[in-house]
């Protein structure tokens, strides 16, 4: 799925079955915070549930189209959105990205928001899911998403 998916940005490259910035950013989430999650995610009541009540909250109020699930660590909650009928795409930096691959997303951005680049109004949806309180600008972050937002387009 992901070589019939194309980005709204010419700033990445398709590889090793992902889109992937050629230059990183650094983040402020423990990478090894990706392994532990990755690790209970599958088996966990708080994972299943926190999905269950994302996935209703998009049934709620659905997204005009795909949603990008930025800082979508694992994966995990962007395959609960396929599976209820919501295309996604799971945006991760870090080691989560290739989890997400792993375990079947086959819409991934190997990068962060800002390195993925996304053309202003291209983006119908953005899910911002425990990532908010991790951005030293945050001001600036709900800019850049405002900015990259289609018209009409929702922030969860």
């Amino acid at each position: 799925m992901s070589q019939f998916y194309t980005p709204p940005s010419t700033a990445l490259t398709f590889r090793n079955g992902m889109w992937t910035a050629d230059e990183t950013e650094e983040v402020s989430y423990p990478e090894e915070g990706n392994e532990k999650c990755f690790a209970v995610e599958d088996t966990s009541w708080w994972f299943r549930h926190r999905n269950s009540v994302l996935v209703e909250v998009l049934e709620q109020f659905p997204p005009p189209g795909l949603i990008y699930d930025v800082g979508a660590g694992n994966g995990f909650q962007t395959l609960a959105f396929e599976a209820a009928g919501f295309p996604a795409v799971a945006v991760e930096p870090g080691s989560g990205a290739r989890n997400a691959y792993r375990r079947g997303a086959r819409r991934v951005i190997h990068a962060t928001l800002d390195r993925a680049d996304s053309r202003r109004s291209s983006l119908p949806a953005v899910g911002l899911f425990d990532v908010l309180e991790q951005i030293e600008d945050d001001t600036g972050f709900l800019q850049k998403i405002h900015d990259c937002l289609s018209p009409g387009g929702r922030l969860y």
